[in-house]
């Protein structure tokens, strides 16, 4: 009897499991239908007016605006804060999508869409530029799964990579003074450029020293600062 009714179990469950896949198929094939090419793959023939209202259906049968656009209440509170405090050559800006801080060298479809995948909590800029200066992370308690730590190190390697720093401050423990303090004591050492974002160093000319952009030899800028310049 126990194992008719196991028999019987597992001949639900592979059935149920047949009609969610079964399901999926058919939602992927409606977006498909709606927007670029039909679920088999062959060329979208559809007039222009037609892909025009296959877009509008897509936007309104699968899409719905967020209930709110902070991730968490800590994290709207902080921005606010630091805001506040921000020197007027800076300003903040949240939830920045990497691509429009990187690039793929290629031109790759697929690398572009993959930086899409990915956003920085808070990104710091030059007000007058709008150059990317600093990025912060929110760390919750997700960051502990390893999915999400590979998506932290490529996140890492990235601004490291062009020299920015991307400071990470627990979600659960943040105090704004530290964080305040954190993000000064970074921009002191870092030095980075204002225009271009390249890190500056000490030069010594005719009038005495002052910090020039590494830059400068590439002719791509010839931003330079007094050697007693105040960075944050």
């Amino acid at each position: 009897m126990k194992f008719i009714i196991f028999i019987i179990l597992i001949s639900l469950i592979v059935s149920l499991k047949k009609k969610n896949n079964e399901l999926e198929a058919k939602l992927n094939s409606k977006i498909n239908e709606f927007e670029n090419k039909n679920y088999n793959g062959k060329t979208d023939t559809r007039t222009f007016e037609e892909k025009l209202e296959g877009k509008r259906k897509s936007a309104k049968i699968y899409y719905e605006k967020r209930e709110k656009f902070w991730d968490s209440e800590s994290e709207q509170i902080i921005f606010e804060k630091v805001n506040r405090r921000l020197p007027y050559d800076f300003v903040i800006l949240p939830h920045v999508s990497l691509r429009e801080i990187f690039k793929h060298k290629f031109d790759n479809k697929e690398g572009f869409k993959n930086l899409s995948y990915y956003h920085v909590d808070m990104l710091i800029c030059s007000k007058e530029y709008m150059t990317p200066l600093m990025g912060i992370e929110f760390d919750g308690e997700g960051h502990e799964k390893d999915e999400q730590k590979l998506r932290d190190e490529f996140k890492n390697s990235l601004f490291g990579m062009a020299s920015i720093p991307l400071i990470r401050v627990d979600d659960k423990e943040i105090d704004e003074k530290v964080l305040y303090n954190l993000i000064k004591e970074e921009f002191k050492r870092a030095k980075l450029c204002k225009k271009c974002g390249s890190p500056m160093k000490k030069i010594k000319g005719v009038n005495g020293e002052f910090y020039g952009c590494t830059n400068f030899k590439t002719g791509k800028c010839r931003n330079s600062k007094n050697i007693d310049t105040i960075w944050f």
